[in-house]
């Protein structure tokens, strides 16, 4: 009976699992469900557009407001380089110290020395030639009008143009060193780059004692093609520059724009006394003009100094240049439009050869006191020798100049003059407040 039983069972196996062959159907979609549900995504994407946006226009925002980097250019005194010596010296130095008995050289003909000299000259040039145009796309002519509409409207040349050179990028502008005499009181300023683009600039300060100043223009205005052809200029020392040193000024030294000349420095030993300091010209054998602008630049590209042709020497016609390494505070104070201090004192070195002789004391001999400067309102008179600054021995206009750079406007200092009186000088202390140059 079991067998039957399971017989029974197993006659139709599939009867067990016959609901696996029924077709499900899907529910009927309703129409009015589904209107509502594409417009939920629809409406979901446009709100997460519009946050997006939103979100992204902020950052934008955030990123445009966000403040200016300031500039920062290393004082020389950090990172000093002795760039004097020649890497051919340094070979034959070690030539020779190796004790290796070098061969003995052939002797030329006069026809295969002026072949080597031709040959020579010109592989000199072709370097010349292309340090210069390194640099020179850093180069930039800034160009003053008079009227608010003159340069696009074509009415008025350019009252005056001196070349400057791209120091800085702060993040919002391009910084532009150049003479004053470009910018100040210019009612448009256009700055024409490397690839003839002229774009308006804005003054950002000047120092009316060296006549430099520094420009700015606005990356938001500058084109991407501008952008990929300059670069920012790279600052050397002149401490390592001596008399002989091979130099190539850039800008416009004979009046010509975007035109480079080399030659040599002739001499570094002419001092310029300029109110509250000093500064050791480069004199350089390369003739200029009275309006000649630019920098001059050392084999490597590095910007030795600035060319300034109203502290050139009386009777020559070359160019004279401000030392770049003296000037490095000023010019990052320049770029931050930080304020410049001023004392407004006019001297003259007493070198330790000069106390010798005369019994003068050794530092700055006073020759002016600024009317109503803090020199004078703090008591200092002609005829005082400085000698020095807080704790800083003063022993030359150039260190002068210096210490007074460290300081900020407002700063309460104690200057140590040595005063001539009863046959004798007789040290004196005076407290005072470093002011602003205006």
């Amino acid at each position: 009976m079991e067998e039957n039983l399971k017989r029974k069972d197993n006659d139709n196996p599939d009867e067990e699992y016959s609901f696996i062959k029924e077709t499900v159907k899907d529910v009927p979609v309703d129409p009015k469900k589904r209107r509502m549900y594409v417009l939920k995504l629809v409406v979901s994407a446009l709100v997460f557009g519009l946050i997006a946006g939103l979100t992204c226009s902020a950052v934008f925002n955030m990123r445009m407001r966000q403040a200016v980097s300031a500039v920062s250019i290393p004082d020389d005194e950090e990172y000093y380089e002795d760039i004097s010596q020649d890497t051919t010296e340094s070979d034959m130095a070690e030539s020779d110290a190796s004790g290796e008995e070098q061969p003995p050289m052939e002797e030329l003909t006069e026809e295969e020395k002026t072949e080597l000299a031709v040959e020579d000259l010109e592989r000199f040039n072709r370097a010349v030639k292309a340090v210069a145009d390194e640099v020179r796309a850093s180069m930039v002519t800034v160009s003053g009008y008079e009227g608010a509409e003159a340069y696009s409207d074509g009415i008025d040349e350019a009252v005056t143009s001196r070349s400057g050179i791209i120091i800085a990028d702060n993040g919002q502008n391009l910084l532009i060193l150049t003479e004053q005499d470009a910018a100040f009181e210019a009612a448009t300023i256009m700055v024409t780059f490397v690839n003839n683009i002229a774009i308006e600039g804005s003054l950002v300060s000047r120092d009316p004692v060296t006549g430099l100043c520094v420009v700015q223009v606005s990356l938001q205005a500058v084109p991407d093609s501008v952008l990929h052809a300059v670069s920012i200029a790279q600052l050397g020392t002149s401490y390592g520059t001596t008399t002989g040193t091979t130099v190539i000024a850039v800008g416009s030294p004979c009046g010509t724009e975007r035109a480079f000349e080399v030659g040599r420095v002739a001499a570094m030993s002419r001092k310029v006394v300029v109110t509250d300091g000093a500064y050791t010209m480069i004199d350089t054998d390369i003739a200029g003009t009275e309006t000649g602008s630019g920098v001059l630049i050392n084999m490597k590209g590095q910007v030795l100094g600035i060319i300034a042709q109203k502290y050139v020497q009386k009777g020559s016609d070359c160019i004279a240049v401000i030392p770049i390494s003296p000037i490095k505070n000023l010019l990052e104070r320049l770029s931050n439009n930080e304020k410049l201090c001023y004392l407004g004192i006019r001297g003259q070195d007493v070198s330790t050869v000069m106390t010798e002789v005369t019994g003068v004391p050794t530092g700055v001999y006073v020759v002016k006191a600024f009317d109503d400067s803090p020199a004078q309102q703090a008591g200092i008179q002609p005829g005082d020798v400085i000698t020095a600054i807080d704790d800083t021995n003063i022993t030359s206009l150039a260190v002068f100049g210096q210490r007074l750079v460290t300081k900020q406007p407002g700063d309460e200092i104690v200057m140590t003059v040595q005063r001539f009186g009863a046959g004798e000088y007789v040290e004196v202390t005076l407290p005072m407040t470093v002011g602003t140059r205006e």
